[in-house]
């Protein structure tokens, strides 16, 4: 199941265009939303961490670490 999870994963990401993102801000406004709604985390990185990825996918992806 994990590998078939895997390898949707890297066939999705495959077929979407790669954008610059800021990781750090990313997380940093995650952090932010889930403190708004009592989640208890928080950030300890660089300020900034340009990666190249898609959007969306990379918040959804931390988003559901921190729920």
């Amino acid at each position: 199941m994990v590998s078939a999870t895997l390898a949707f994963a890297r066939d999705d990401a495959a077929l979407k265009s790669r954008l610059p993102v800021d990781l750090a801000r990313l997380l940093r406004d995650l952090v932010a939303d889930g403190a708004a709604r009592g989640t208890k985390a928080a950030y300890a990185g660089p300020d900034s961490c340009v990666v190249s990825g898609d959007p969306l996918a990379l918040k959804r992806a931390f988003a559901n670490i921190l729920d």
